[in-house]
């Protein structure tokens, strides 16, 4: 093949050779510049793909410590029966019309009237006897004090 090849270019002219040459000295170049290209364009997506990997680690990480601080506190305790006896007793001690009913598992609704100084105080007492704080609480004016409704829950969910 190589013999084939050598007579072949000597039966070329001397310009033909020098063409077949420089032709082939530029395909040459143009495939050494090509690997080249396709290195660097490699090398920098690799890169980036390193940061965006090193960033996800990170979040993955912080995760991790989330979940292994969750895993350390207590469970929520349960709606009991008892308490939900407890706070229909305090908010008629504090004379406030309050309807309060177990919102699943974590806590309760509370709805009614009343005055809005006492709803405060039957609040701070629901809060240090029971552990329970509003997540949520909608208070509006209404005849004769304040209309409420709110979602109380355990500690500190």
């Amino acid at each position: 093949m190589k013999k084939i090849f050598l007579d072949w270019l000597e039966q070329r002219s001397p310009q033909e050779r020098i063409t077949l040459s420089v032709g082939a000295a530029c395909l040459v170049a143009l495939l050494v510049w090509a690997s080249l290209d396709w290195a660097a364009s490699r090398q920098k997506r690799l890169e980036r793909s390193v940061s965006t990997l090193s960033s996800e680690l990170a979040a993955m990480r912080l995760q991790a410590e989330e979940i292994r601080r969750l895993r350390q506190i207590p469970p929520t305790p349960a709606a009991r029966p008892e308490t939900l006896a407890a706070l229909r007793a305090t908010a008629a001690t504090h004379a406030l019309a309050l309807e309060v009913q177990p919102n699943g598992q974590d806590g309760f609704n509370v709805r009614g009237h009343g005055n809005f100084g006492r709803w405060v105080e039957w609040l701070a007492q629901v809060q240090t006897e029971h552990q329970l704080r509003p997540a949520q609480v909608v208070v509006v004016a209404a005849e004769g004090g304040v209309r409420v409704e709110a979602s109380l829950v355990y500690g500190g969910r």
